[in-house]
């Protein structure tokens, strides 16, 4: 089975998503029964390429430069895969990114046999409300609406709700992201999967022992980013010099470095800005630290803090989103955050007594150090990570042809484009698909209670739709087109066999020329029979097709 890895060219596949792919693909690489291909969107490459290199085919697609936007990109990227992906055969496509919803709607429409998976390594409100998950859920139960980024935040959450709904399967890095797919975005539970991120053991030094009575070193590693809590590492690390204690600070990683470095002024030579360095001058690094900090406002599952657990370095950390989890063999480690009281000075004051109560006890880093090390050998090895992907690999059937969480997307599409009479076609891929889309909808519902109300809602706009046909028909004067595939006579006549909205059906049906086009309308019904996969893939093709509603 191929595994399609959707990658794309950006700062987050530099850091975090870009080891994450690496090593999910050596978790692949390891499954017998998957071939792992990589895809690399927004290339900085000048043509379309596939090489294939130990095994790992890896497809590159240009940059987009042109003005318009995401969703002609994504056209394009499933024209230059045509001959590339499999028709028949099964396979996965695994995204990383929410902005790539365009691109997956489009290949499962395409590919209705294949199985989208999302890893998710980030919210786009965690950056907007700085990771405030009280102030999140007040927004989408709309309780507490007060500006434009709010308002953002909702969209965003609508958009993400979407695209997990349009997937089989959604990967969660944390149990704190798998509990709220389940409790706040409404996803399946056996949709949900927790994988945690993993390390391979060989990336470590293999000689690094880890010693607490070396000179007292703080190291953060990581983007220098608001959400890492910068400002807050360098304030307090003021507060350790003030109270006597001979430390100094390192902090690798690239980013706004002027906005940091007016906070050291005074101690210049007690702090050091690395920016971005290669991984063997970290590991060398590394073998001189004491301990290390990373109180960010949000994380999934970070890279950064499992390196430090395998090298056994005392890490302290917030009790934020993911982070919380990857401190729960140190509590005496955590940093609080009071998301609805936050309050700077208790927060660096707190974080300041943190690494103090570290730098001071030599026994309490030892004991530490080993905690977070079991930790990782547990839960953040790479073999971890390979035994969860394995569960997941084996299990990427396809038992229907959409997940059934999208099917209220589909609903709400069909339901506007009948509400606005759309500019359409009148066969399968237009008017006729959505009619007996409808029907297999309200079919479905016959014997299921606690679905009366979208059931009516659905048989509602099946009148507005039988109008619909009506006005549509009576402008035409060559009904060739809207006949000759027979699929406008089957909905036509199913209505009427059932009794629904009888008489104006009846009226439609005596406008045509049934006795010349009868036999398209058997035809159909047997494919229909044979295939009922038919009229999800075409309303999958009427759902990506663009209509100003």
């Amino acid at each position: 089975m191929k595994y399609y890895l959707i990658n794309h060219a950006s700062r987050a596949a530099a850091y975090g998503i870009g080891t994450y792919i690496k090593n999910l693909l050596q978790c692949l690489k390891g499954i017998p029964e998957i071939k792992p291909v990589l895809i690399d969107l927004s290339a900085d490459v000048d043509e379309f390429s596939v090489t294939e290199r130990d095994g790992l085919e890896h497809i590159m697609i240009p940059i987009n430069n042109k003005p318009y936007g995401g969703e002609l990109y994504a056209h394009a990227i499933v024209n230059l895969l045509t001959d590339y992906l499999p028709t028949e055969e099964h396979c996965v496509f695994h995204f990383n990114y929410f902005q790539h919803y365009d691109l997956a709607r489009l290949l499962k429409s395409r590919y209705s046999h294949c199985h989208l998976i999302f890893a998710i390594h980030y919210f786009g409100w965690c950056f907007a409300l700085n990771g405030n998950v009280t102030r999140f859920r007040n927004i989408i139960q709309k309780n507490e609406i007060l500006e434009k980024k709010d308002w953002d935040v909702l969209s965003d959450y609508r958009n993400d709700t979407r695209f997990f709904a349009l997937c089989d399967k959604v990967i969660a890095l944390s149990s704190f992201t798998a509990n709220l797919l389940d409790e706040d975005y409404g996803v399946a539970p056996e949709k949900i999967f927790l994988i945690y991120n993993g390390m391979d053991t060989k990336e470590l030094i293999t000689d690094f022992h880890y010693h607490a009575e070396k000179k007292k070193n703080i190291l953060f590693v990581g983007r220098l980013d608001n959400i890492k809590g910068i400002d807050y590492i360098i304030k307090a690390f003021r507060l350790l010099l003030e109270r006597g204690i001979d430390t100094h600070l390192t902090l690798v990683g690239d980013g706004n470095f002027n906005q940091y470095l007016s906070l050291c002024d005074g101690i210049w030579d007690k702090v050091t800005f690395t920016g971005k360095i290669t991984k063997m001058q970290l590991a060398d690094l590394y073998q001189g630290i004491t301990i290390a900090v990373q109180p960010s406002f949000h994380e999934q599952c970070s890279y950064s803090a499992i390196e430090m657990m395998g090298y056994g370095i005392p890490l302290i950390a917030t009790d934020t989103t993911g982070l919380k989890e990857m401190m729960e063999y140190t509590p005496e480690c955590i940093v609080h955050i009071n998301e609805t009281n936050f309050n700077e000075q208790i927060f660096i004051e707190e974080l300041s007594e943190r690494m103090k109560h570290l730098l001071e006890n030599i026994d309490l880093c030892y004991s530490v150090s080993e905690r977070q090390r079991y930790l990782f050998n547990k839960r953040y090895s790479l073999d971890c990570m390979k035994k969860s992907m394995s569960k997941i690999c084996i299990n990427a059937t396809v038992e229907s042809p959409l997940s059934r969480s999208f099917y209220f997307h589909l609903d709400s599409k069909m339901i506007g484009l009948i509400n606005c009479y759309a500019d359409i076609d009148v066969g399968i891929n237009g008017l006729a698909g959505i009619g007996c889309y409808m029907w297999y909808r309200i079919c479905e519902f016959a014997n299921k209670r606690n679905q009366a109300e979208l059931s009516l809602k659905l048989q509602e706009h099946l009148i507005y739709y039988v109008d619909w046909i009506y006005d549509t028909l009576k402008k035409m004067q060559d009904y060739n087109n809207a006949l000759k595939d027979g699929s406008l006579l089957y909905i036509l006549y199913k209505l009427l066999d059932k009794g629904f909205y009888k008489t104006k059906v009846q009226l439609i049906i005596d406008m045509l020329p049934i006795e010349e086009y009868i036999p398209n309308k058997d035809k159909f019904a047997i494919l229909v029979g044979k295939n009922r996969q038919l009229i999800i893939n075409n309303a999958l093709g009427i759902y990506n097709t663009y209509y100003n509603l």
